[in-house]
Protein backbone atom coordinates (compact mmCIF):
# COMPACT_ATOMS: atom_id res chain seq x y z
CA UNK A 1 0.00 0.00 0.00
CA UNK A 2 2.86 2.23 1.00
CA UNK A 3 4.50 1.91 -2.34
CA UNK A 4 1.00 2.28 -4.46
CA UNK A 5 0.65 6.02 -2.35
CA UNK A 6 3.70 7.13 -4.29
CA UNK A 7 1.87 7.10 -7.57
CA UNK A 8 -0.46 10.17 -8.44
CA UNK A 9 -3.04 9.85 -10.48
CA UNK A 10 -1.77 11.22 -13.94
CA UNK A 11 -5.28 12.45 -16.11
CA UNK A 12 -8.47 13.64 -15.24
CA UNK A 13 -11.32 14.43 -17.05
CA UNK A 14 -11.70 18.08 -18.10
CA UNK A 15 -14.93 20.31 -17.85
CA UNK A 16 -16.85 20.74 -21.01
CA UNK A 17 -16.34 24.55 -20.33
CA UNK A 18 -12.47 23.90 -20.66
CA UNK A 19 -12.37 22.21 -23.84
CA UNK A 20 -14.54 24.67 -24.95
CA UNK A 21 -12.49 27.18 -24.19
CA UNK A 22 -9.32 25.82 -25.26
CA UNK A 23 -10.90 25.28 -28.48
CA UNK A 24 -11.77 28.91 -29.12
CA UNK A 25 -8.26 30.12 -28.04
CA UNK A 26 -6.65 27.76 -30.77
CA UNK A 27 -8.95 28.72 -33.63
CA UNK A 28 -7.74 32.88 -32.12
CA UNK A 29 -3.88 31.79 -32.33
CA UNK A 30 -4.49 30.43 -35.77
CA UNK A 31 -6.57 33.41 -37.13
CA UNK A 32 -3.82 35.95 -35.16
CA UNK A 33 -1.04 33.47 -37.20
CA UNK A 34 -3.25 34.15 -40.60
CA UNK A 35 -3.55 37.46 -40.22
CA UNK A 36 0.09 38.07 -39.04
CA UNK A 37 1.43 36.14 -42.05
CA UNK A 38 -1.34 38.18 -44.57
CA UNK A 39 -0.02 41.66 -42.89
CA UNK A 40 3.84 40.46 -42.93
CA UNK A 41 4.58 41.65 -46.71
CA UNK A 42 3.55 45.12 -45.66
CA UNK A 43 4.88 45.82 -42.39
CA UNK A 44 5.90 43.90 -39.34
CA UNK A 45 2.80 45.39 -36.96
CA UNK A 46 4.19 47.13 -33.92
CA UNK A 47 7.42 47.58 -36.36
CA UNK A 48 7.21 51.73 -37.18
CA UNK A 49 8.56 52.56 -40.36
CA UNK A 50 9.89 55.59 -42.08
CA UNK A 51 7.30 56.16 -45.10
CA UNK A 52 8.17 58.37 -48.65
CA UNK A 53 6.02 58.94 -51.21
CA UNK A 54 8.01 58.57 -54.63
CA UNK A 55 6.70 59.92 -58.39
CA UNK A 56 8.12 58.32 -60.98
CA UNK A 57 8.97 59.07 -64.35
CA UNK A 58 8.41 55.01 -65.37
CA UNK A 59 8.07 52.53 -63.31
CA UNK A 60 7.76 49.05 -65.58
CA UNK A 61 9.10 46.56 -64.10
CA UNK A 62 8.84 47.75 -60.42
CA UNK A 63 6.42 45.21 -58.38
CA UNK A 64 5.08 45.79 -54.80
CA UNK A 65 7.22 44.34 -51.91
CA UNK A 66 10.81 44.99 -54.23
CA UNK A 67 13.62 45.81 -52.76
CA UNK A 68 14.98 49.79 -51.63
CA UNK A 69 18.87 50.16 -51.35
CA UNK A 70 20.71 52.93 -50.69
CA UNK A 71 25.05 52.28 -51.14
CA UNK A 72 23.99 48.69 -51.71
CA UNK A 73 22.40 48.14 -48.27
CA UNK A 74 18.82 47.19 -48.23
CA UNK A 75 16.88 49.97 -46.34
CA UNK A 76 13.06 49.28 -47.10
CA UNK A 77 10.65 48.10 -49.32
CA UNK A 78 8.10 49.05 -52.20
CA UNK A 79 4.41 49.45 -51.53
CA UNK A 80 1.30 50.58 -53.19
CA UNK A 81 2.43 50.94 -56.62
CA UNK A 82 0.07 53.29 -58.38
CA UNK A 83 -0.54 56.49 -60.64
CA UNK A 84 -1.24 59.71 -59.44
CA UNK A 85 -1.28 62.95 -61.27
CA UNK A 86 -0.45 60.92 -64.36
CA UNK A 87 2.79 59.83 -62.81
CA UNK A 88 3.23 56.29 -61.30
CA UNK A 89 3.69 56.45 -57.79
CA UNK A 90 4.91 54.69 -55.35
CA UNK A 91 5.35 54.39 -51.52
CA UNK A 92 8.79 53.67 -50.23
CA UNK A 93 8.34 52.12 -46.47
CA UNK A 94 12.17 52.50 -44.98
CA UNK A 95 13.09 51.13 -41.76
CA UNK A 96 13.19 53.01 -38.62
CA UNK A 97 16.80 53.79 -38.43
CA UNK A 98 16.90 55.25 -42.09
CA UNK A 99 17.69 58.95 -41.85
CA UNK A 100 15.50 61.37 -43.49
CA UNK A 101 15.87 61.78 -47.30
CA UNK A 102 17.03 65.37 -48.39
CA UNK A 103 14.56 67.01 -50.40
CA UNK A 104 16.57 66.70 -53.69
CA UNK A 105 16.89 62.56 -52.94
CA UNK A 106 17.25 61.33 -56.86
CA UNK A 107 15.62 57.83 -57.38
CA UNK A 108 16.73 55.60 -60.05
CA UNK A 109 15.37 52.12 -60.90
CA UNK A 110 17.83 49.26 -61.12
CA UNK A 111 17.06 45.46 -62.54
CA UNK A 112 17.64 42.49 -59.85
CA UNK A 113 16.74 39.21 -61.45
CA UNK A 114 16.89 37.74 -64.87
CA UNK A 115 13.12 37.40 -65.03
CA UNK A 116 12.74 41.71 -64.71
CA UNK A 117 12.24 42.35 -60.79
CA UNK A 118 13.04 45.22 -60.20
CA UNK A 119 14.63 47.54 -57.50
CA UNK A 120 14.99 50.98 -56.28
CA UNK A 121 18.26 53.26 -55.88
CA UNK A 122 18.07 55.81 -53.47
CA UNK A 123 20.98 58.62 -54.04
CA UNK A 124 20.66 61.09 -51.16
CA UNK A 125 20.91 64.71 -52.52
CA UNK A 126 23.21 67.31 -50.63
CA UNK A 127 20.08 69.42 -49.52
CA UNK A 128 19.69 70.55 -46.16
CA UNK A 129 15.97 70.21 -46.06
CA UNK A 130 14.64 66.63 -45.67
CA UNK A 131 11.16 65.08 -46.42
CA UNK A 132 9.09 64.21 -43.27
CA UNK A 133 7.15 61.01 -42.74
CA UNK A 134 4.42 60.48 -44.75
CA UNK A 135 6.07 63.33 -47.21
CA UNK A 136 6.99 63.11 -50.53
CA UNK A 137 9.97 63.56 -52.68
CA UNK A 138 9.95 65.71 -56.15
CA UNK A 139 9.73 63.96 -59.67
CA UNK A 140 12.89 61.55 -59.63
CA UNK A 141 14.99 61.66 -63.22
CA UNK A 142 14.26 57.93 -63.57
CA UNK A 143 15.18 56.20 -66.86
CA UNK A 144 12.94 53.28 -68.40
CA UNK A 145 13.53 50.10 -66.80
CA UNK A 146 15.21 47.52 -69.57
CA UNK A 147 15.41 43.92 -68.97
CA UNK A 148 19.00 42.31 -70.11
CA UNK A 149 16.75 40.09 -72.52
CA UNK A 150 15.63 43.65 -74.08
CA UNK A 151 19.76 44.47 -73.87
CA UNK A 152 20.31 41.69 -75.96
CA UNK A 153 17.90 41.45 -78.25
CA UNK A 154 19.31 44.67 -79.57
CA UNK A 155 22.41 43.16 -80.58
CA UNK A 156 23.22 40.12 -83.41
CA UNK A 157 23.76 36.34 -83.14
CA UNK A 158 27.56 36.99 -83.28
CA UNK A 159 27.64 40.22 -80.40
CA UNK A 160 25.26 38.06 -78.41
CA UNK A 161 27.78 35.03 -77.92
CA UNK A 162 30.77 37.04 -77.73
CA UNK A 163 28.98 38.88 -74.68
CA UNK A 164 27.90 35.53 -73.02
CA UNK A 165 31.60 35.13 -73.44
CA UNK A 166 32.55 37.91 -72.15
CA UNK A 167 29.85 37.46 -69.06
CA UNK A 168 31.19 34.13 -68.42
CA UNK A 169 34.31 35.55 -68.10
CA UNK A 170 34.03 38.73 -65.88
CA UNK A 171 31.91 36.29 -63.74
CA UNK A 172 35.06 34.35 -61.66
CA UNK A 173 36.90 37.49 -62.15
CA UNK A 174 34.32 39.57 -59.80
CA UNK A 175 34.15 37.12 -57.54
CA UNK A 176 34.47 38.25 -54.16
CA UNK A 177 34.59 41.73 -55.37
CA UNK A 178 31.57 42.97 -55.31
CA UNK A 179 32.69 46.09 -52.85
CA UNK A 180 35.26 47.01 -55.54
CA UNK A 181 32.54 47.04 -58.24
CA UNK A 182 30.43 48.96 -56.19
CA UNK A 183 33.05 51.78 -55.88
CA UNK A 184 33.86 51.72 -59.12
CA UNK A 185 30.21 52.24 -60.28
CA UNK A 186 29.87 54.74 -57.90
CA UNK A 187 32.50 56.89 -60.05
CA UNK A 188 31.18 55.88 -63.50
CA UNK A 189 28.64 58.90 -63.35
CA UNK A 190 31.92 61.61 -62.62
CA UNK A 191 33.70 59.53 -65.98
CA UNK A 192 30.69 59.32 -68.21
CA UNK A 193 30.35 63.02 -67.58
CA UNK A 194 33.77 63.81 -68.72
CA UNK A 195 33.20 61.82 -71.34
CA UNK A 196 30.07 63.55 -72.03
CA UNK A 197 32.15 66.53 -72.30
CA UNK A 198 34.85 65.28 -74.81
CA UNK A 199 31.65 63.82 -77.12
CA UNK A 200 30.12 67.24 -77.20
CA UNK A 201 33.32 68.87 -78.13
CA UNK A 202 33.41 66.22 -80.91
CA UNK A 203 30.07 66.64 -82.42
CA UNK A 204 30.62 70.82 -82.34
CA UNK A 205 33.49 69.99 -85.25
CA UNK A 206 32.00 68.80 -88.53
CA UNK A 207 33.74 65.08 -89.64
CA UNK A 208 35.54 64.66 -86.15
CA UNK A 209 33.26 61.82 -85.46
CA UNK A 210 33.95 59.96 -88.44
CA UNK A 211 38.05 60.91 -88.05
CA UNK A 212 37.88 59.52 -84.64
CA UNK A 213 36.11 56.71 -85.67
CA UNK A 214 38.61 55.71 -88.66
CA UNK A 215 41.57 55.78 -86.30
CA UNK A 216 40.36 53.93 -84.09
CA UNK A 217 39.72 51.14 -86.41
CA UNK A 218 43.13 51.98 -87.86
CA UNK A 219 44.37 51.25 -83.97
CA UNK A 220 42.36 48.83 -83.31
CA UNK A 221 43.31 47.18 -86.98
CA UNK A 222 46.90 47.42 -85.82
CA UNK A 223 46.39 45.86 -82.55
CA UNK A 224 44.55 43.02 -84.02
CA UNK A 225 47.31 41.91 -86.28
CA UNK A 226 49.73 42.45 -83.51
CA UNK A 227 47.24 40.15 -80.90
CA UNK A 228 49.42 37.27 -81.01
CA UNK A 229 52.72 39.42 -80.16
CA UNK A 230 50.81 40.79 -77.21
CA UNK A 231 49.88 37.62 -76.24
CA UNK A 232 53.30 36.20 -76.21
CA UNK A 233 54.52 39.56 -74.31
CA UNK A 234 52.44 38.81 -71.16
CA UNK A 235 53.86 35.59 -71.21
CA UNK A 236 56.68 36.47 -68.81
CA UNK A 237 54.27 38.26 -66.68
CA UNK A 238 52.28 35.06 -66.38
CA UNK A 239 55.03 33.16 -65.62
CA UNK A 240 56.86 35.60 -62.82
CA UNK A 241 52.93 35.76 -61.13
CA UNK A 242 52.52 32.09 -61.37
CA UNK A 243 54.61 31.33 -57.87
CA UNK A 244 52.51 34.47 -56.25
CA UNK A 245 49.48 32.08 -57.55
CA UNK A 246 50.60 28.88 -56.22
CA UNK A 247 51.61 30.42 -52.53
CA UNK A 248 48.46 32.80 -52.30
CA UNK A 249 47.97 31.96 -48.83
CA UNK A 250 51.70 33.01 -48.14
CA UNK A 251 51.03 36.14 -50.42
CA UNK A 252 47.94 36.68 -48.08
CA UNK A 253 49.70 36.31 -44.66
CA UNK A 254 52.10 38.93 -45.93
CA UNK A 255 49.52 41.59 -46.94
CA UNK A 256 47.96 40.66 -44.13
CA UNK A 257 50.71 42.01 -42.04
CA UNK A 258 51.91 44.35 -44.22
CA UNK A 259 49.81 47.01 -42.57
CA UNK A 260 51.52 46.59 -39.33
CA UNK A 261 54.52 46.42 -40.66
CA UNK A 262 53.80 49.80 -42.96
CA UNK A 263 52.33 51.65 -39.10
CA UNK A 264 56.04 50.50 -37.51
CA UNK A 265 57.82 51.72 -40.15
CA UNK A 266 55.96 55.28 -40.18
CA UNK A 267 56.67 55.16 -36.39
CA UNK A 268 60.04 54.61 -36.36
CA UNK A 269 60.65 57.06 -39.59
CA UNK A 270 60.79 60.58 -36.98
CA UNK A 271 63.94 58.45 -35.44
CA UNK A 272 65.54 58.21 -39.29
CA UNK A 273 65.46 62.12 -38.90
CA UNK A 274 69.00 63.01 -37.46
CA UNK A 275 70.40 60.30 -39.73
CA UNK A 276 69.22 62.41 -42.50
CA UNK A 277 70.24 65.66 -40.44
CA UNK A 278 73.46 64.15 -40.41
CA UNK A 279 73.84 63.13 -44.17
CA UNK A 280 72.65 66.30 -45.26
CA UNK A 281 75.54 67.91 -42.80
CA UNK A 282 77.79 65.94 -44.35
CA UNK A 283 77.17 66.19 -47.91
CA UNK A 284 77.68 70.02 -47.34
CA UNK A 285 81.16 69.19 -45.57
CA UNK A 286 82.02 67.42 -48.57
CA UNK A 287 80.22 69.53 -51.43
CA UNK A 288 83.63 72.10 -51.74
CA UNK A 289 85.72 68.67 -51.71
CA UNK A 290 83.63 67.54 -54.39
CA UNK A 291 84.28 70.64 -56.49
CA UNK A 292 87.41 70.21 -56.54
CA UNK A 293 87.53 66.39 -57.18
CA UNK A 294 87.69 66.94 -60.75
CA UNK A 295 90.98 68.67 -61.62
CA UNK A 296 92.39 66.18 -58.50
CA UNK A 297 91.35 63.30 -60.42
CA UNK A 298 92.73 64.75 -64.02
CA UNK A 299 96.00 65.42 -61.72
CA UNK A 300 95.85 62.39 -60.61
CA UNK A 301 95.41 61.01 -64.07
CA UNK A 302 98.20 62.69 -66.19
CA UNK A 303 100.75 60.93 -62.84
CA UNK A 304 99.62 58.16 -63.93
CA UNK A 305 100.12 58.39 -67.00
CA UNK A 306 103.90 59.90 -66.47
CA UNK A 307 104.23 57.24 -64.12
CA UNK A 308 103.78 54.91 -66.67
CA UNK A 309 106.85 55.38 -67.98
CA UNK A 310 108.88 55.22 -64.84
CA UNK A 311 106.70 51.97 -63.98
CA UNK A 312 109.59 50.00 -65.05
CA UNK A 313 112.31 51.43 -63.48
CA UNK A 314 110.24 51.16 -60.34
CA UNK A 315 110.00 47.65 -61.00
CA UNK A 316 113.90 46.87 -60.82
CA UNK A 317 114.60 49.26 -58.02
CA UNK A 318 111.96 47.06 -55.96
CA UNK A 319 113.59 44.46 -57.26
CA UNK A 320 117.03 45.15 -56.10
CA UNK A 321 115.03 46.38 -52.78
CA UNK A 322 113.94 42.87 -52.62
CA UNK A 323 117.57 41.31 -53.58
CA UNK A 324 119.07 43.88 -50.48
CA UNK A 325 116.46 43.24 -47.94
CA UNK A 326 118.08 39.86 -47.01
CA UNK A 327 121.93 41.29 -46.47
CA UNK A 328 120.10 44.70 -44.55
CA UNK A 329 117.70 42.58 -42.58
CA UNK A 330 121.80 40.49 -41.68
CA UNK A 331 123.30 43.65 -40.89
CA UNK A 332 120.43 44.61 -38.51
CA UNK A 333 120.58 41.68 -36.62
CA UNK A 334 124.28 41.75 -36.25
CA UNK A 335 124.56 45.56 -35.88
CA UNK A 336 121.66 44.88 -32.70
CA UNK A 337 124.35 43.95 -30.27
CA UNK A 338 126.53 46.97 -30.77
CA UNK A 339 123.84 49.67 -30.43
CA UNK A 340 123.84 50.28 -26.90
CA UNK A 341 127.08 51.48 -27.84
CA UNK A 342 126.36 53.29 -30.58
CA UNK A 343 123.98 55.16 -28.72
CA UNK A 344 126.10 56.24 -25.55
CA UNK A 345 128.38 57.28 -28.57
CA UNK A 346 125.31 59.64 -30.16
CA UNK A 347 124.87 60.36 -26.18
CA UNK A 348 128.53 61.79 -25.96
CA UNK A 349 128.76 63.46 -29.34
CA UNK A 350 125.95 65.64 -28.79
CA UNK A 351 127.31 68.34 -26.47
CA UNK A 352 130.65 68.51 -28.96
CA UNK A 353 128.04 68.53 -31.95
CA UNK A 354 125.49 70.96 -30.12
CA UNK A 355 129.31 73.00 -29.72
CA UNK A 356 130.36 72.83 -33.14
CA UNK A 357 126.85 73.73 -34.25
CA UNK A 358 127.16 77.13 -32.34
CA UNK A 359 130.63 77.76 -34.10
CA UNK A 360 129.53 76.46 -37.33
CA UNK A 361 130.47 79.83 -39.11
CA UNK A 362 133.94 80.02 -37.38
CA UNK A 363 134.17 76.63 -38.51
CA UNK A 364 133.50 77.90 -42.40
CA UNK A 365 135.94 80.13 -41.79
CA UNK A 366 138.70 78.34 -41.35
CA UNK A 367 138.19 75.60 -43.66
CA UNK A 368 137.75 78.85 -46.39
CA UNK A 369 141.49 80.03 -44.59
CA UNK A 370 142.98 76.34 -44.83
CA UNK A 371 142.14 76.35 -48.83
CA UNK A 372 143.59 80.23 -48.74
CA UNK A 373 146.66 78.59 -47.40
CA UNK A 374 147.15 75.56 -49.20
CA UNK A 375 146.07 77.24 -52.75
CA UNK A 376 149.07 78.50 -53.89
CA UNK A 377 152.65 76.14 -54.12
CA UNK A 378 156.28 76.31 -55.49
CA UNK A 379 157.66 74.71 -57.92
CA UNK A 380 158.68 71.80 -55.88
CA UNK A 381 155.12 71.61 -55.60
CA UNK A 382 155.11 72.39 -51.73
CA UNK A 383 152.01 73.59 -50.65
CA UNK A 384 152.33 74.01 -46.83
CA UNK A 385 154.95 75.94 -46.16
CA UNK A 386 156.07 76.43 -42.51
CA UNK A 387 157.82 79.97 -41.48
CA UNK A 388 159.88 80.03 -38.28
CA UNK A 389 158.74 83.23 -36.79
CA UNK A 390 162.08 84.91 -34.31
CA UNK A 391 160.50 87.07 -31.92
CA UNK A 392 162.74 90.53 -33.09
CA UNK A 393 164.59 89.80 -35.61
CA UNK A 394 165.65 87.51 -38.27
CA UNK A 395 169.03 86.84 -40.73
CA UNK A 396 168.92 85.61 -44.12
CA UNK A 397 172.26 85.69 -45.82
CA UNK A 398 174.00 87.74 -43.73
CA UNK A 399 170.96 90.01 -43.39
CA UNK A 400 169.50 91.27 -40.41
CA UNK A 401 165.59 92.97 -40.14
CA UNK A 402 163.58 93.51 -38.11
CA UNK A 403 160.14 91.28 -38.16
CA UNK A 404 156.95 92.49 -36.75
CA UNK A 405 155.58 90.54 -33.76
CA UNK A 406 152.60 87.77 -34.42
CA UNK A 407 149.24 89.12 -34.07
CA UNK A 408 147.85 87.89 -30.29
CA UNK A 409 144.05 87.64 -29.69
CA UNK A 410 142.55 89.13 -26.52
CA UNK A 411 140.41 85.98 -25.64
CA UNK A 412 141.80 82.11 -26.22
CA UNK A 413 138.52 80.93 -25.92
CA UNK A 414 136.25 83.71 -27.82
CA UNK A 415 132.62 83.54 -28.64
CA UNK A 416 130.99 81.99 -31.80
CA UNK A 417 131.43 84.10 -34.99
CA UNK A 418 133.66 86.92 -32.87
CA UNK A 419 137.41 85.41 -33.43
CA UNK A 420 138.14 87.57 -37.03
CA UNK A 421 137.40 90.73 -35.49
CA UNK A 422 139.22 89.72 -31.72
CA UNK A 423 143.24 90.96 -32.35
CA UNK A 424 145.14 92.67 -29.91
CA UNK A 425 146.64 95.25 -32.77
CA UNK A 426 142.79 96.24 -34.55
CA UNK A 427 142.56 99.60 -33.79
CA UNK A 428 145.99 100.77 -33.12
Amino acid sequence: MKALDRYREVSHVHSRWTIIAIGVGSLLAALGMVLFSLAAPDGVPTSSYYTVQAPLRDATGLFPHAQVREDGRLVGQVLRPRVENGHPTVTLQLFADTEPLPVDTRVSLRGQSAVGMGSVLLQRGTDRRTVPDGGSLRLGDTAPYVTGEDALQGLDAHTRRRTQQLLGALGPGLADRGWDLHATLRAAPSLFRDQRAVAGALLQRPGAVARAVRESARGLGALDRAREDLAEGFDPARRALAPLAEHDEGLTAALREAPGAFAALRADLPQSDRLVDELAGLTRTALPALRRAPGALRATTALLQTGRRTLPAAVRTLGLASRAAGPTLTFLQRADPVSPRLSDLASNLQPLLATAARYACDLVRSARNWGEYVRYGNAGGNYVRVLGVAPTTSSLAGQTRHLSPAPEHRNAYPEPCTAAGDRAGRGR
